[in-house]
This record gives C-alpha cells, sequence and structure tokens, in this order.
C-alpha cells in the first residue's frame, strides 16, 4: 500500500506530492503547529500592546477587561472550536462557577462571560499565557497554602464589592470527568455574604480526550487535539441562584452542573469509544 493511500486509511488528510519515493507531510501536522504558532504571535502581540495601553488608561481594569475578552474570542475561533451554548449570560454582578475540564476553558468563558478569574498560582509562571493572566488582573492562589486561599479570597471580595464579576473554578483543578470533583465553598460564601447571585456553568466536550489535567504536557495535548479541524463544546449557562447560606449554595450549583453534564459525559464517552 502506498504511503498516501496508508494515510487515507487511517482517515487522515495529506499534502499531496507528485513526487514519488518522497514523504508526505500531512495536513494535520502542519494545522496544529500553524494554530500553535499563531496563537504565540497573537499572545505576544496582544500583550505588549496591552501593557502600553493598561498603563495609559483611566479605567484599567475596565480596559484589561475588553482586551482579553477579545482576545479569547478570538483564540476560540483561531483553533477551530464550535460552540454550542445553551442559556444566556448574566448582564449584572455575579459570581459565575464551572466545572474545570481543560485550558480551553478560559477562553471559551472569557469570551462569553468576562470576569475576574481565580487561577492557580503556577499559571501566573506560564510563558505567555502567564503575562496575559497577570495582565487581565487575575487572582492567584496556592490551593495548598490556607494562607494564600484566605488572601485571594480577600481580594475577591474587593473585587464584588467594586462591582466586578468573578468566574471561579470550584473543583480547585482539571479533570476529565465523567461529573466533576466536590466544589470547594469559599466563592459560594462571598455571593450568600453580599447577597450576590451565583451562576452555574456546565462545560462538556464531545471528545473527552480534549479533556487536559494538570500532569499532562500542555504543547502535546495541544498538538494532539488541534490537529483536528474542530473541537466541539457544549457551554450550558443556568439560572442565577441565591441563597444566604453558602454551603446550600454550592450544594445547588454543583448538583445543576452534575445534572447538566450527565448526557453530555454520556455522548461523549460514546463519541471517543467510536472515534
Amino acid at each position: 500500500m502506498s504511503e498516501q493511500a496508508l494515510f487515507a486509511a487511517r482517515g487522515a488528510d495529506t499534502v499531496n506530492d507528485p513526487r514519488l519515493g518522497q514523504r508526505a507531510a500531512p495536513v494535520w501536522a502542519l494545522r496544529a503547529f500553524g494554530r500553535l504558532l499563531l496563537v504565540a504571535a497573537l499572545v505576544t502581540a496582544v500583550n505588549a500592546a496591552s501593557r502600553v495601553r493598561l498603563r495609559l488608561a483611566r479605567d484599567p481594569d475596565a480596559l484589561a477587561k475588553r482586551i482579553f475578552s477579545r482576545l479569547a474570542a478570538t483564540l476560540v475561533r483561531l483553533l477551530g472550536v464550535v460552540v454550542e451554548r445553551h442559556g444566556e449570560p448574566p448582564a449584572g454582578l455575579c459570581v459565575v462557577v464551572a466545572n474545570h475540564r481543560s485550558y480551553v476553558d478560559i477562553p471559551l468563558l472569557m469570551a462569553t462571560v468576562p470576569a475576574v478569574f481565580l487561577a492557580k498560582t503556577e499559571i501566573a509562571g506560564w510563558p505567555l499565557f502567564g503575562t496575559s493572566a497577570r495582565l487581565s488582573r487575575t487572582v492567584f492562589v496556592d490551593r495548598d497554602d490556607r494562607e494564600s486561599r484566605k488572601r485571594a479570597l480577600d481580594e475577591l471580595g474587593a473585587r464584588l464589592d467594586r462591582g466586578e464579576r468573578i468566574t471561579v473554578f470550584p473543583e480547585g483543578t482539571t479533570t476529565t470527568g465523567p461529573g466533576c470533583l466536590p466544589f470547594r465553598a469559599g466563592a459560594f460564601r462571598l455571593a450568600a455574604a453580599r447577597g450576590l447571585p451565583v451562576v452555574p456553568v456546565a462545560i462538556g466536550y464531545r471528545d473527552r480526550r480534549d479533556a487536559w489535567v494538570d500532569d499532562d504536557s500542555f504543547v502535546a495535548h495541544f498538538l494532539d487535539r488541534f490537529r483536528e479541524p474542530h473541537m466541539a463544546v457544549t457551554l450550558t449557562i443556568g439560572p442565577e441562584l441565591r441563597g444566604a447560606d453558602g454551603a446550600a449554595l454550592r450544594d445547588r450549583a454543583e448538583q445543576w452542573i452534575l445534572e447538566r453534564l450527565a448526557p453530555l459525559d454520556g455522548a461523549a464517552c460514546k463519541w471517543s469509544a467510536d472515534a
């Protein structure tokens, strides 16, 4: 069987090469590396420009939200992420909480519901994206350090008091599913203490291999998953949940998300098995 035929039998695209005997370059490899280079170039340019703009801005927090929400929307399109959205983004001040499957969750949510994010301290040191996180006013936390958790919650509370929406992944890390890890209560207590609503968001990927856990190599995962033309994601935005008890709010939000993830996870398992 010829090399071209072998690629075709595997269902992979190839670049046509009329010269016999020369290895054909698969389109998926070009696609993945091309996207990686484009993302790096775009993020580098936006980081450099935003440093100057934010330094001169009258309201740098509001400007940062606009800049990085637009960047997030551009990244989602550039990466071929196809989003099926259910529900409308909240218009007012609230605490957004979502299950966490991948680094893709962050631009998805930032593009849909611009907000201040809570992120683990390691992200601050990531090349390019760490700079974006710092410039976009992300609050960082070392979840293994009690004092760091307290400082982060205090800072998130201050952001809410200034009228800034916040987004938290209450699992504290990414998971492949099905379902989600138990939610931490801190962000829910902030909402309850201020009489603010919690808006739950369920994020489900059609292919479970799109999930990324912290132990995986970012570059290896990126090149593997973004060689595909598209990545399909379902984003379900829930109703405003209110209450004076943070723990009860947490339980309601977690249950709402679990109920929406159940059919998505079942479909993802079947899709991954058939792929």
